[in-house]
């Protein structure tokens, strides 16, 4: 679990300026000598940052530092951006780190001043995204061999809400890995298990459920050494949450009814929460509707009193699709029109999707296979920017059901098979069996008998495997299909 070494012990830089370059910095005045080294900290164009960065890096009065900048700007080394940031050539880029050398103060200044950029509003997603490129520089800069390990801990922790509204699974699990590092080096044991959580959810995201469920073991190992009860309500949710995405619901159960005590007992209204939204999930799948809905409506305003907008909107996803599940199609859309203007306003590119996604089921079971598709169609790209391979695939068959509907089989089978694969590459059973039963369907419906007894024999494999309700049902299914179809 430790992150690989990225790092070359070597120093990256220059042993001198570029040629050209050198005769006209010997000419600038020392504040502007001064001023030009220290920008050597930021990524160079065209990547661009602000006035206020570059005050803050440099490290000089206010005024000493705006006019070296305004001199600097005029021969040529800084270019001004229509918006009035600044960016620094490559060439300049390159004299400027040949001359800062191993110097760590303005690096030190740089990283500090995007950490607390991103501490000032973790939530303001757009303005984090244009600094994206320099708080990126600076993060290299903490993880590398000069670096500070209780500096990675507060990047980790700042940069959090971040990955978790924008996705990019990816680099989150990146980050959390060199995160982990510096908890164990810290021998930090809560924050090692809050981030062993937190890169739980990024493997599973990124489709790794075994990678995922050790990550919340060891997380849950740590908690209960250290006492922390908490903690320990928190990660039993988290392994419930994935044994119930994995379709074992039995002990996904057991893993809540462990928790929700624990919460309540601690205080933690939002933990709390959480846990009664995941039972309502498994009682939904379970087919107890009714008490599905009652955990969602108890879990809505603990969430709305403690500010919790995210978990407000997955509530409110639960509880739409709890009334279409028992035939209140306009208290559906209600919540889940709600919903999806939370997500959409806090920039929530996940739960946007599963609101759009809940919006195409709704569409679809009113008879209005177009709008479902639609809506469908707007939550696919928004699925794969997050990395959430696993609703992606849900979001490729409901788009299957909606062309079926629409009379064209041949691009429907086309969208099960993208979905098949994402399940088979996933693990999740339940789930490719379902498909493998729409495809056999189709294939059927278009006389290729063999093909559907196939993949028929395929989903009675998985339903003995699981212990599945539906064996019965897919056995006779297989049996008409030996005497000629019609089913």
């Amino acid at each position: 679990m430790n992150p690989p070494d990225t790092h070359d012990p070597s120093p990256a830089f220059p042993l001198s300026p570029p040629p050209d370059l050198e005769p006209r910095l010997a000419g600038l005045d020392p504040d502007a000598q001064a001023a030009f080294a220290a920008l050597a900290a930021f990524a160079p164009a065209p990547s661009d940052f602000s006035r206020d960065a570059a005050l803050a890096v440099c490290g000089m009065p206010a005024l000493t530092t705006a006019g070296a900048l305004r001199r600097l700007a005029e021969q040529g080394f800084l270019t001004v951006t229509a918006d009035d940031r600044l960016a620094l050539p490559q060439p300049s880029s390159d004299a400027a780190v040949a001359r800062l050398g191993a110097a760590r103060e303005p690096r030190d200044r740089h990283a500090v001043f995007y950490r607390e950029l991103v501490k000032a509003d973790p939530e303001a997603w757009p303005r984090i995204a244009a600094e994206l490129d320099q708080i990126q520089r600076a993060w290299a800069w903490v993880t590398g061999p000069a670096g500070d390990p209780e500096e990675v801990l507060e990047y980790v922790a700042a940069m959090n809400p971040y990955f978790e509204r924008r996705g990019s699974a990816g680099d989150h699990r990146d980050w959390l890995t060199q995160g982990l590092h510096a908890a164990r080096t810290l021998d930090r044991q809560r924050d090692a298990s809050a981030v062993l959580n937190l890169l739980a959810h990024a493997h599973s995201a990124l489709g790794d459920r075994v990678l995922a469920l050790a990550c919340f073991e060891e997380a849950l190992s740590i908690d209960r050494a250290v006492g922390d009860r908490a903690g320990e309500a928190a990660t039993l949710t988290n392994i419930g949450d994935l044994l119930d995405a994995l379709g074992d619901r039995a002990r996904a159960l057991t893993c809540f009814e462990l928790a929700l005590p624990i919460a309540r007992d601690t205080g933690d209204s939002l933990v709390e929460a959480s846990i009664l939204g995941c039972i309502g999930d498994v009682l939904t799948a379970l087919g107890d509707r009714a008490g599905a809905l009652e955990r969602f409506a108890q879990a809505l305003p603990i969430a709305r009193a403690a500010g919790d907008r995210v978990r407000e909107s997955t509530l409110l996803n639960s509880l739409g699709l709890a009334h279409h599940a028992l035939g209140d199609r306009v208290a559906a859309l209600d919540h889940l029109e709600q919903a999806l203007s939370i997500a959409r306003a806090a920039g929530d590119r996940g739960r946007e999707a599963q609101a759009l996604t809940s919006l195409g089921v709704v569409h679809a079971a009113l008879g209005d296979p177009a709008s479902a598709e639609e809506r469908h169609a707007q939550a696919l790209p928004l699925l794969r920017a997050v990395g959430d391979r696993s609703a992606e695939a849900t979001a490729l068959a409901r788009l299957a059901a909606a062309r079926c509907a629409l009379g064209d089989f041949p691009r429907a089978l086309e969208r099960f098979e993208e979905a098949l694969a994402i399940r088979e590459a996933l693990g999740e059973r339940e789930g490719e069996a379902a498909l493998l039963r729409s495809t056999a369907v189709l294939h059927e419906a278009q006389g290729n008998l063999a093909e559907a007894s196939a993949r028929m024999e395929r989903v009675l494999a998985i339903d003995e495997a699981l212990e599945l309700p539906a064996l019965a049902d897919d056995r006779a299914y297989l049996d008409r299909l030996a005497g000629g179809g019609a089913r």
